[in-house]
């Protein structure tokens, strides 16, 4: 993985795919053609969100994180969302899929679960920390700036 993620490209990217998917499923696209590209993007955007959630989870310093949660939080329920709409479409590309509505369901279920925590971090995020916050002495200060005064 790489050292650095960029998470705002990478949920804004997660997003655009999104998007497109809930495009092609309403068309009348042929399956022959498109189904096995759509299932694997299904996938890929459940295990790259997934792992997104991870890696904002596990880096709590992250100085943008609330940010980037509530971004990924908004592609989640859009996700859930595109999910949704697979079992209630008319299209006949989305009766296609229908032989997948057990894995659709699972993955909707665990992105429901990972919108839930997401909106806990996010109310935990909200709410006034009880620890004191880190302020700097007027001492410090004077450290801080002796050695510019020297000079």
């Amino acid at each position: 993985m790489a050292a650095r993620i960029n998470y705002e490209d990478n949920v804004f990217f997660v997003s655009a795919l999104i998007k497109a998917l809930s495009t092609g499923v309403v068309l009348d696209i042929d399956h022959d053609y498109f189904g096995e590209k759509i299932l694997g993007d299904v996938t890929f955007i459940h295990e790259t969100l997934r792992s997104l959630d991870k890696s904002l989870r596990e880096n709590v310093y992250l100085i943008r994180r609330t940010e980037y949660m509530r971004s990924l939080l908004r592609t989640v329920q859009n996700y859930v969302e595109f999910l949704d709409s697979l079992k209630t479409s008319d299209s006949a590309f989305a009766k296609d899929l229908s032989a997948h509505a057990p894995r659709f369901e699972r993955y909707r279920e665990e992105q429901r679960s990972v919108a839930a925590e997401l909106q806990r971090a996010l109310q935990g995020a909200a709410a006034p920390s009880s620890e004191t916050e880190e302020i700097i002495s007027t001492d410090e200060y004077r450290f801080l700036f002796e050695d510019q005064a020297a000079e």
